[in-house]
């Protein structure tokens, strides 16, 4: 077995490691970046929006490395400062302490101004709804200000004018040989929703007073529209806030290619597919991976590593019902029977009720009796418990290849449905089955239908079933 790969971030990001095809996207960004260095004015806030685990992190130490001869360059992680009480005085502190001598009094100086104008942000900041539904970022909180003036000798705007001058003073006093400063800023999808408002707000608010500092940071829409519904509730759209704030936006790639992860997991084998065509392992891996729309870098990471640990016990346990993923030979079964096993970990790991109520014929029965149009004859179906039947009894059984694909896709089936009828059940008629929303199992029933199971069954050696496959999912995982 070959190494497991971690879930961390790739720091040093190479042709070899690229599994997920991030080079591509972080030279065009790498470009982009050099192009406006001598207006960086232009885009000082700019952010890759991506999903949690897409590989934003990684994505930004490659741009860092490749940045590092033209930007002073800064990498912030701010989930390793969520305790702190204000996230912004700790990115104001960890700007300060590396791009200046700590030496330097100036350094006291804007530190002592940064928290005291950052303190309270939270209370200080309000957004100002124009007529036209667009908006704007005001720190207008009298109380707060009134507040601060009555504690200190100078007022809230002499301090913030001092703010500003000493803030474009420490840029580039360490590293005057490039011109300007870039600041990454990672893990934001990771703090409190209330944290994210506060720094993106301040650095819009105080930090771009700079004249040669650029942020940079990763976002998870869906972290920054939580946050924005928690504390604006429905006034404010979370893409017009986004807009407002960032003056530059690019996007994680959403289907990202991960033939060379599969390279680490997979001999390059050549297999008949779930089509019946010859073609790879590789090839037919990813297919069905994208099909059900598992692409997130990290989760993939993580389901090829449980995968491959799996197959070294099933290569050192001969158990009767275990399933062949050996995946050495050209054996048409074991394709199809790991696909079963990698769907199986992908909800154990990330879907656990679809887990639950894969094979949970109680629970089929009740709402296929709700929503089906031939009740009597789904009924009929869902209570023959088909999963414990095992494939190489299937090969010899009598019946003929279609009922055995019906019956192996009212086994597959997805639970949850808006309406069905006994058709759906047939090969490529997963039209005539209907969902809400397409949730994974009813995309790999989609899938799956568009094949005859019964091909692979003709063919099999494996004493494995359905159930026999789930269990060993749950017992090993």
């Amino acid at each position: 077995m070959k190494d497991l790969l971690h879930n961390n971030p790739i720091i040093e990001l190479t042709e070899e490691t690229d599994y997920f095809g991030l080079m591509s996207k972080g030279n065009t960004i790498r470009n982009f970046l050099k192009n406006t260095i001598d207006d960086p004015l232009k885009f000082k806030m700019l952010c890759i929006y991506g999903s949690w685990g897409s590989g934003k992190s990684t994505l930004m130490s490659y741009l860092q490395s490749q940045l590092k001869d033209t930007y002073n360059c800064y990498f912030f992680e701010s989930w390793e400062y969520e305790k702190d009480e204000n996230l912004a005085y700790s990115l104001l502190e960890f700007f300060t302490l590396n791009a200046t001598d700590p030496a330097d009094k100036s350094v006291k100086e804007i530190l002592s101004l940064g928290k005291r104008i950052l303190k309270g942000l939270a209370k200080g900041v309000t957004i100002n709804v124009q007529a036209s539904d667009a908006f704007s970022l005001e720190l207008t909180s009298k109380d707060l200000i009134e507040e601060l003036e009555r504690k200190e000798e100078i007022s809230f705007h002499t301090s913030l004018l001092k703010f500003k001058e000493k803030f474009k003073n420490i840029e580039n006093r360490k590293n005057k040989d490039k011109k300007f400063n870039i600041i990454f800023i990672d893990d934001l999808d990771r703090c409190e929703p209330e944290q994210i408002l506060n720094l993106l707000s301040a650095i819009k608010l105080f930090f771009t007073y700079g004249k040669k500092t650029i942020f940079f940071c990763g976002i998870d829409r869906t972290a920054v529209e939580s946050a924005v519904l928690n504390k604006y509730g429905n006034n404010i759209k979370s893409q017009e806030y986004l807009e407002k704030i960032f003056d530059f936006s690019f996007t994680m790639p959403k289907n990202p290619d991960f033939s060379k992860l599969l390279n680490e997991y997979f001999e390059n084998n050549s297999i008949t597919n779930l089509n019946g065509d010859p073609d790879s392992v590789r090839n037919s891996i990813q297919e069905f991976l994208t099909e059900i729309k598992f692409t997130n870098p990290r989760k993939l990471k993580k389901v090829m590593n449980s995968f491959s640990v799996l197959r070294l016990f099933l290569k050192s346990n001969s158990k009767h019902d275990y399933p062949n993923v050996d995946m050495m030979d050209n054996n048409p079964s074991q394709i199809f029977e790991t696909i079963l096993c990698l769907y199986l970990i992908i909800l154990k790991e990330f879907h656990p009720l679809e887990f639950e109520d894969f094979l949970n014929f109680d629970r089929k029965r009740e709402i296929y009796r709700r929503n089906g149009k031939n009740s009597a004859e789904l009924n009929q179906y869902t209570t023959d418990n088909y999963a414990n039947t095992t494939f190489i009894n299937i090969k010899g059984s009598p019946d003929n290849n279609v009922l055995k694909n019906y019956k192996f896709n009212i086994c597959i089936s997805p639970t949850v449905v808006e309406s069905i009828s006994t058709s759906a059940f047939g090969q490529n008629k997963y039209t005539d089955l209907t969902v809400n929303d397409e949730t994974i199992d009813f995309l790999f029933y989609k899938f799956m239908n568009k094949f005859m199971a019964a091909n692979f069954f003709a063919r099999t050696e494996s004493h494995a079933s359905l159930s026999s496959i789930k269990k060993l999912i749950e017992d090993f995982l």
